[in-house]
C-alpha cells in the first residue's frame, strides 16, 4: 500500500497542505542556508584581501645585491624575457644630487635601468624608461623640492638643462626611495641591485633560479623577499585550510534538525494516524524524508540566493571559488538536516490508535 510513489503524492500533499507551519520552516532553511554561506564568503574575502594587500606591498619580489657593486645589470634586464617574471630592473647608485630650490640638501642619486620602475610603481603604466637627458623624482622629493612633471631644472654637478620625467610614486614598495632622484641608464656594467617581481606560481623557486642566473654562490650575492614570510605572516592557503568557518555546518544543522523535530512534535497524533492506516516505522521515516526534501530545496535555494544578493553587497564581487565554500558548508548542513531531521517521523509519532485504546 505504501510504496514509493504513494509515499511521494502523500509528502507533496503534506508540504503543499502545511500553509504557515511549511513556510515558517522553509524560511527557517532558508535563513540558516544564508548565514553558513555567507560566514564562509566574508572569511575567504578576508583571506583573498590579505592576499591581495601583501601582493601589492611586494609579496613577489626579490632583491639582489652584491656589497661590491658588481652585479650585472645586463643580466638583470634579461629577466624580463622571461615569461614568469612580471617585471626586472637594475639600479646603481650615483653622486648626490643638489637642486637650486633647496640648496644645500642632498638627494641621494640612482641610475636605473630595465624595468624597475615598474617593479615599485604599481600604479605606473608599464613601458620603457625616459630619455637618459630626464630625471625621475619620487614624491616625497618632489613635494621638498616643488617639482612636477615636464619641469625644467638644473642640478649641480649635471651639464645642461634637465626635465623631469614624472614624480613617481614608490611609497608603497620601497620608502626610502621617495626621496631618490633617479636617471634612466642603459642596462650595462656592473650595479649595486636587481629587483625581480615573479608571477605568485614562480615564488617558491625564484631564490634558486635567481642565483642559477647570476651564476653566484649564496655566499657571494643576497637575496631578500621585499615581504618577509614567516610566522606573523598570512599565509593564505593555510588559513582557508584551518578556516573555523568550516565546521559551521555541524551547528547549522543541528538547528535545521532541530526546528524540523519540534515541527514533527506538533504532528505527533497525525503520524499516530498513519501507523494505524499501516504505515511501518520505515515508511515513516521515508515519508519524513520527502518532506524534508522539499523544504529543504526550496529553502537551500532562497537561502543560497539571499546569500548571494547579501554577500554582493558586503564584499561587492564574488569569486566562484569563494562560492564554493560557502555553497560547500550551506549544502553540508542542509545534508545533516537530511539524515537527522526524518528521525523525528519515526521516533515521536504516537503508537496505534489500537494500541492508545487498549491502554486505556
Amino acid at each position: 500500500m505504501w510504496n514509493v510513489r504513494t509515499l511521494i503524492g502523500e509528502g507533496i500533499r503534506n508540504v503543499v497542505s502545511s500553509g504557515m507551519r511549511g513556510l515558517v520552516v522553509m524560511a527557517a532553511f532558508a535563513g540558516v542556508v544564508a548565514g553558513l554561506f555567507l560566514a564562509e564568503v566574508s572569511f575567504v574575502d578576508g583571506v583573498i584581501k590579505d592576499q591581495q594587500a601583501f601582493t601589492e606591498r611586494g609579496l613577489n619580489v626579490f632583491v639582489v645585491g652584491v656589497e661590491d657593486g658588481t652585479l650585472q645589470l645586463d643580466r638583470c634586464t634579461e629577466l624580463n624575457r622571461l615569461d614568469h617574471v612580471l617585471a626586472a630592473g637594475g639600479l646603481r647608485r650615483a653622486e648626490q644630487t643638489i637642486f637650486s630650490t633647496a640648496p644645500g640638501v642632498r638627494f641621494q642619486t640612482v641610475e636605473v635601468s630595465g624595468r624597475l620602475l615598474d617593479v615599485w610603481a604599481r600604479d605606473r603604466t608599464p613601458g620603457a624608461l625616459a630619455p637618459i637627458s630626464q630625471f625621475f623624482v619620487g614624491q616625497a622629493a618632489a613635494d621638498e623640492l616643488g617639482l612636477a612633471a615636464g619641469v625644467t631644472v638644473e642640478p649641480r654637478g649635471v651639464a645642461g638643462v634637465v626635465q623631469i620625467a614624472g614624480v613617481v610614486d614608490v611609497s608603497g614598495r620601497y620608502e626610502a626611495a621617495s626621496r631618490w632622484v633617479m636617471i634612466p641608464s642603459v642596462a650595462a656594467g656592473d650595479g649595486d641591485e636587481c629587483w625581480v617581481e615573479f608571477a605568485p606560481q614562480a615564488k617558491s623557486t625564484a631564490k634558486g633560479e635567481l642565483l642559477s642566473w647570476f651564476d653566484k654562490d649564496e655566499l657571494s650575492i643576497g637575496i631578500r623577499s621585499l615581504v618577509p614570510t614567516g610566522e606573523f605572516t598570512r599565509d593564505p592557503l593555510r588559513s582557508l585550510l584551518e578556516r573555523s568557518t568550516q565546521s559551521l555546518w555541524i551547528p547549522g544543522g543541528a538547528l535545521l534538525s532541530l526546528i524540523l523535530w519540534i515541527g514533527v512534535w506538533f504532528r505527533r497524533s497525525e503520524l499516530g494516524l498513519y501507523r494505524s492506516l499501516g504505515m511501518s516505522t520505515l515508511d515513516l521515516y521515508r515519508l519524513g524524508w520527502i518532506e524534508t526534501a522539499l523544504i529543504a530545496v526550496i529553502g537551500a535555494v532562497a537561502g543560497l540566493l539571499w546569500g548571494t544578493v547579501v554577500g554582493l553587497r558586503l564584499v561587492g564581487s564574488l569569486r566562484l571559488d569563494q562560492s564554493m565554500f560557502g555553497f560547500l558548508t550551506a549544502t553540508s548542513g542542509v545534508a545533516l538536516a537530511l539524515a537527522v531531521g526524518p528521525l523525528a517521523y519515526a521516533l515521536l509519532s504516537r503508537s496505534h490508535i489500537a494500541t492508545l485504546l487498549k491502554e486505556r
